[in-house]
């Protein structure tokens, strides 16, 4: 979900009248501040009152964070997704594919996290979909084991530029 912005007129208007911008300018870097620091509390203060935030609000947050992510769609009851998290999940953090692309797991009936750009809806499950700056650049359909699963991320990392192309020899 996109959002704007609205500046309030007066804050616009009144500066703009007599002509003095670093004025107006500075109200426009206060106001964007506010508006900063508010979203921030959004997500701080439940947990520093130790309220639980919900895994969309997460999402979201690291959707924004990291400008090339591994997009993992996963279904409760999946018993592929229960092997991907037991042979590659533990060690994908560690990984360089994992620090060059990090795991962001979301369940495939949502929430989503806002932003996205998908080229179609994931039907299977796992899905891993490369997401740079939130649009969908590749993706791998299943799991086929431990055995295939870092040389197709390396070939679809490779395939988009983010690794080295590696020739065959």
């Amino acid at each position: 979900m996109l959002r704007y912005v609205n500046f309030p007129k007066e804050l616009l208007q009144k500066e703009n009248r007599g002509g003095n911008n670093l004025l107006m300018r500075r109200n426009v870097t206060l106001y964007l501040s506010v508006i900063a620091v508010i979203g921030t509390m959004i997500v701080a203060v439940p947990l520093l009152a130790g309220h639980q935030v919900s895994d969309a609000t997460i999402a979201d947050a690291q959707t924004k964070a990291a400008p090339v992510q591994l997009l993992m769609v996963r279904r409760d009851g999946c018993h592929f997704c229960t092997q991907f998290e037991q042979q590659i999940a533990p060690g994908y953090p560690h990984s360089a594919e994992g620090q060059l692309a990090p795991l962001l797991r979301v369940n495939a009936d949502g929430p989503w996290p806002d932003g996205l750009a998908l080229a179609r809806t994931p039907y299977l499950t796992p899905t891993f979909i490369l997401i740079q700056n939130g649009s969908e650049t590749g993706r791998l359909e299943g799991y086929a084991g431990s055995e295939f699963f870092y040389p197709l991320l390396n070939k679809m990392l490779a395939s988009h530029g983010l690794l080295p192309k590696v020739e065959a020899q």
